[in-house]
């Protein structure tokens, strides 16, 4: 890509106790092809290594990785900290890892390419593989694909046809998403009424329903 097709793209990543897991979510988004990232590592009142490690890798990457925690240090849920990472993002883009996944070498590159060659999209999705043969060899890895027909631009509410939760397919992770910090502040971040489960899925009905796609 030329200087100019390459936006600054925002990732988000929120943590709580994630000491075993963050450090490979990290070294997956220094990993990327696309470099003109910016991570906000969004401390959710970790109380294990965790902290010590997202604080060493703002010091190590200054003005590439930032790290960011709520007022004293507080556990407020995954939606009030998403929501921290956005209100700092300077990103035309915005793109959430959860601090136990990890992105293959393109992901953002791809989906960059997709926002660049179709103008006017706010949101792309992709599919996502539920790795789980890498602790347990009898488990088999599973290939999520999102619950619609692929390759499609959808105008919305149209995906409320096929996703869950008012359909039976499969909704993207947020780990799969990137949007624009435009519909990001258009639409609202994620409802902070959900302190623990279930933000993702009330975040993707509106998502769908309210003009994101």
């Amino acid at each position: 890509m030329k200087n100019k097709e390459q936006p600054l793209v925002s990732v988000v990543t929120s943590f709580l106790n994630e000491k075993n897991y963050l450090e490979k979510a990290i070294e997956s988004v220094i990993a990327q092809d696309y470099t003109h990232w910016e991570l906000l590592l969004v401390d959710d009142g970790s109380t294990d290594e965790s902290t010590a490690i997202a604080k060493a890798w703002a010091l190590r990457c200054a003005g590439k990785i930032h790290y960011l925690e709520h007022q004293n240090h507080e556990n407020k849920g995954p939606s009030s900290s998403r929501n921290k990472g956005i209100e700092h993002a300077k990103g035309k883009y915005v793109a959430f890892l959860d601090a136990d996944d990890i992105w293959l070498p393109q992901k953002l590159s791809e989906q960059v390419k997709i926002f660049n060659d179709h103008p006017g999209i706010a949101m792309v999705v992709e599919a996502s593989l539920y790795w789980s043969s890498w602790a347990n060899a009898t488990q088999s890895d599973v290939h999520m694909h999102i619950g619609a027909p692929a390759q499609k631009i959808y105008e919305p509410p149209t995906l409320t046809n096929f996703l869950y939760p008012l359909s039976t397919g499969p909704a993207p992770c947020p780990s799969a998403i990137m949007i624009t910090k435009e519909a990001l502040l258009k639409w609202g971040g994620f409802d902070e009424s959900f302190h623990m489960y279930g933000e993702d899925n009330e975040w993707a009905l509106r998502m769908v329903r309210g003009g994101w796609l």
